[in-house]
C-alpha cells in the first residue's frame, strides 16, 4: 500500500494523525521494501487442489485478498490453465466460477461451481471479477426511544423494506465504524475514537428523524467505500503508471500530505489556487478518472470531462482543461464554526478499460441527493464495482459481454489552511468549496 493511500485513509478517520514516510535519499521512498526492483503483477491466480485445504488459490492475505463479510466475498471467474492473457479479459469464455470462503496467510480456499466432477489434479487460471463492499459496522448507543427506533430503521432501509445494504449494527468497538448516538432528544453520527460528530446532529426521535439519519449512515458508507477503494491484487498495471502532479506558481508539489495556505492581499484574504495534471508513464493505453472527494461527503467527477479519459503512452491531460482550481475554507463554516482546515481527497483510477466514474458522485450530504440517470458506459468489471457502490446490486455470474479489466487507484489529501483572523474582508468566492470551484469553472467552459 503506498503511503500517499495510507495517509489519506487514516486522515479521512482520524484527524489528529497524518502518517509520512522519510528517507536519507529521497529516491529511496519510491524502491521496494529492501531494495530491488517492482516485480510484474501477474494479472491472475493460480487454482488448485490442495491436500489440507481442499480448493485454492494462491493469493491470500499477504496478496490483498480481502477476507468475506456475510454474504460479501471475492468472486472469481475460472479459465483453462493454457488460456493467453488476452483470453482471459473475455468472461464469456470462463468455464467455472468461484467464491472465496477464507482467506488464509498465502492462499485462500474458494468454493466452485458450473463443473461437474472436479478432477483434483486439474488446475486453473482465475481473475477476480468482483470484490466484495461489506456493510460498515454502526454501534447504536444512548436514549432507548432514540436507539429502538433507528434500530427499527436500520431494518427498514433497504430494497423493500428489508435491512440496509452499507450499514449493520455491531456490539463490540473492533467492528465499529461509526457510532451512532441517541442524546438529549438527538441523533449524532461519530466515529468510536471520539464524541465529535461528523455531521449536523439531527432533532427528536421519530421515524422520520431516525429514517434520516439512518440514510446519513448509508451516504457516509459510500463515500468511505470509494475512499477505500484499493487495487485488485491480481493487477499487472505499477502503481505510477499514471502520474498525478499537483502545480502551484509553477512549481510541482511532492509532499505527501499537501497543506495550501490562504494568503494576504491587499487586506484581503486570498484563497489558493493550483492545477493537476496526469501523466500516463506506462506503455499503453490506460483510462482515467480523477474524483475529488471532499470533507462534508460529497463526490464529484467533474475534473475531467465526462468523468474520464484514455490517455496514451507518454501523454499528459490537465484536469479542468489546464484551468486552475481554488482551494477554500467554506464562508459560512469559517465565519460561524471556526473552522480554519478543509479537506479534500483526490482520488485516481486507472484502468486498461473504460469505465463510468459518475456513477459514484454525490452531493454534501446536507443536501438534496442529485439523481441524475447517467448512461452505462464501459463493459469491464471496474464499471460493475462502479454500478455496485451505489446501487449494491450483488451478481454471482458477470455478463456474457463483460471484460475482466486491469486497475489501480491511488489519493493524496490536500488540505486548505484559512487563518482565523476576522478582522480581515474574505474575497467574493471566498464560500465556495473546491469542489463548487470544479462546478463553476466546468459551467464556464460550457
Amino acid at each position: 500500500m503506498s503511503i500517499k493511500r495510507t495517509n489519506a485513509l487514516v486522515r479521512s478517520k482520524v484527524t489528529a494523525q497524518s502518517p509520512q514516510i522519510e528517507a536519507t535519499v529521497v529516491g529511496g521512498l519510491d524502491q521496494p521494501f529492501l531494495g530491488g526492483a517492482i516485480a510484474e503483477h501477474t494479472p491472475y491466480f493460480t487454482v488448485c487442489d490442495h491436500k489440507d485445504h481442499g480448493w485454492v488459490i494462491d493469493g491470500g492475505a499477504v496478496h490483498g485478498i480481502p477476507q468475506p463479510v456475510g454474504d460479501e466475498t471475492t468472486l472469481l471467474a475460472l479459465f483453462p490453465f493454457d488460456s493467453s492473457f488476452e483470453q482471459l479479459r473475455q468472461l464469456s469464455g470462463a468455464i467455472a466460477q468461484a467464491k472465496v470462503l477464507q482467506v488464509l496467510p498465502q492462499v485462500s480456499k474458494i468454493q466452485i461451481s458450473g463443473i461437474e466432477n472436479l478432477n483434483p489434479d486439474t488446475t486453473f487460471k482465475a481473475v477476480v471479477t468482483s470484490l466484495p463492499l461489506p456493510p460498515k459496522g454502526v454501534l447504536i448507543t444512548g436514549e432507548e426511544a432514540g436507539v429502538q427506533l433507528a434500530r427499527t430503521a436500520l431494518l427498514q432501509a433497504g430494497p423493500q423494506s428489508q435491512p440496509s445494504l452499507y450499514i449493520r449494527e455491531v456490539t463490540t468497538l473492533e467492528e465499529t465504524e461509526f457510532q451512532l448516538v441517541a442524546r438529549d432528544g438527538k441523533y449524532f453520527i461519530t466515529r468510536p475514537a471520539d464524541d465529535r460528530p461528523l455531521v449536523a446532529e439531527i432533532q427528536g426521535y421519530t421515524t422520520a428523524t431516525a429514517l434520516q439519519v439512518i440514510q446519513r449512515l448509508e451516504h457516509i458508507a459510500r463515500w468511505t467505500n470509494i475512499v477505500e477503494l484499493s487495487s485488485p491484487a491480481s493487477s499487472r498495471i505499477q502503481p505510477d503508471a499514471v502520474q498525478m502532479v499537483i502545480e502551484q506558481n509553477a512549481q510541482e508539489l511532492q509532499d505527501v500530505q499537501l497543506r495550501l495556505e490562504y494568503r494576504q492581499e491587499n487586506n484581503k484574504w486570498k484563497s489558493p489556487s493550483f492545477r493537476v495534471k496526469l501523466k500516463n508513464t506506462s506503455h499503453e493505453p490506460l483510462y482515467c478518472s480523477l474524483l475529488d472527494l471532499t470533507d462534508r461527503y460529497a463526490v464529484s467527477a467533474d475534473l475531467l470531462d465526462g468523468g474520464g479519459l484514455w490517455l496514451q503512452p507518454g501523454q499528459e491531460a490537465w484536469a479542468l482543461g489546464g484551468n486552475s482550481i481554488s482551494a477554500t475554507v467554506p464562508e459560512k463554516l469559517w465565519r460561524e464554526q471556526g473552522i480554519t482546515e478543509f479537506k479534500d481527497i483526490l482520488k485516481l483510477i486507472v484502468s486498461t478499460a473504460e469505465f463510468d466514474a459518475t456513477l459514484l458522485q454525490q452531493s454534501e450530504l446536507d443536501l438534496p441527493s442529485r439523481s441524475v440517470p447517467a448512461p452505462r458506459r464501459g463493459q469491464g468489471t471496474l464499471n460493475r464495482l462502479m454500478n455496485r457502490i451505489p446501487s449494491r446490486d450483488i451478481r454471482a455470474k458477470p455478463e456474457e459481454e463483460e471484460l475482466c479489466d486491469d486497475w489501480v487507484s491511488s489519493q493524496m489529501t490536500i488540505t486548505t489552511v484559512r487563518p482565523q483572523q476576522t478582522t480581515l474582508v474574505p474575497t467574493p468566492d471566498a464560500s465556495i468549496s473546491l469542489a463548487d470551484d470544479i462546478h463553476k469553472v466546468r459551467s464556464r467552459g460550457a
